[in-house]
């Protein structure tokens, strides 16, 4: 979701602000194999290697369930404005940017039996579910009364803080110099943008600085219409 508001206040000077926000919730409920054995009377017994027939082997299955939300919200101000010093051109833009991203990963999972054996040793959070033959294997709901319990969490988000700085100035018809950051696409530039990142709120890292410059002719195929 994105919102831009934009005011000219003439001719040559306008005012552009732009925010863009992201929400993903992802809910997910999965149960896949995680070993191949043979069950009897002790339950399931997991194997590395075999000669038994694929019909005496089954396949004990894992829960892998968890919510996982990721978000962010980004907004950028920026001026520009066009203006001429003596004979150059000028199309100079300023701005700013803010942001803030993060996540929040909940794992679950749901213990249970094979052949009346539980799958999973006391107080563990493995999530062995149930073992099913490794041939024609039946596709059914988790089984009855297995409850979901929550496993280990993580999350993390970091902060934005940025200024960049980009001037175009045009020398007569077949010259172009872009004063720019790197976010531009001018065939010339020269340019800053200054940019800090920093995990929220435990720790900060040291400003990111990028400087690039850029120097080509323009084709005369390739000029602007002149202003």
């Amino acid at each position: 979701m994105s919102a831009t508001v934009s005011h000219k206040f003439s001719l040559h000077l306008r005012l552009r602000n732009q925010t863009q926000y992201n929400y993903v919730n992802t809910d997910v409920r999965q149960t896949s194999a995680s070993a191949v054995g043979t069950v009897g009377a002790r339950g399931f017994s997991a194997l590395s290697a075999t000669s038994l027939p694929l019909e005496s082997l089954f396949v004990r299955l894992q829960s892998r369930d968890r919510h996982i939300i990721d978000y962010s919200i980004f907004n950028q101000t920026e001026l520009s404005a066009k203006f001429d010093t003596g004979p150059v051109g000028h199309t100079l833009m300023a701005g700013v940017e803010v942001g803030h991203d993060g996540y929040n990963s909940q794992n679950y999972y749901r213990n249970s039996s094979c052949n009346g054996v539980a799958l999973n040793g006391v107080g563990a959070t493995t999530g062995y579910i149930a073992c099913e033959p490794l041939v024609k294997p039946g596709y059914t709901d988790s089984p009855a009364g297995v409850v979901s319990a929550g496993g280990n969490r993580q999350g993390g988000s970091a902060n934005t803080l940025a200024a960049y700085l980009n001037d175009t100035v045009e020398f007569g018809k077949q010259w172009k110099a872009n004063a720019t950051n790197n976010r531009a696409n001018c065939r010339i530039k020269l340019g800053l943008r200054i940019s800090r990142e920093y995990l929220a709120p435990w720790s900060r890292s040291c400003a990111d600085v990028n400087v690039d410059l850029v120097l080509e002719t323009l084709a005369p195929a390739d000029r602007q219409v002149q202003r």
